[in-house]
């Protein structure tokens, strides 16, 4: 989790004015798939942890003998 975060923070220190860039996906046949933002991007791999800390948080109240 640490690593994650300092690599992020990390990341976004590359291209601190540069919220609004897009980041293009295609699939292997060279299709579109998608486009997001660099800022929305970023709030989904948070959100995304945020997810992976609540479920290890859960973990760890129902079995707190594994601290």
């Amino acid at each position: 989790m640490h690593a994650h975060r300092k690599f992020l923070a990390e990341l976004v220190g590359y291209f601190p004015d540069r919220w609004e860039n897009k980041a293009v996906f295609y699939n292997e046949s060279g299709e579109k798939l998608a486009e997001q933002t660099v800022a929305k991007m970023m709030v989904m791999l948070t959100e995304h942890m945020q997810e992976h800390i609540s479920m290890i948080e859960k973990i760890f109240s129902a079995h707190p003998s594994t601290l």
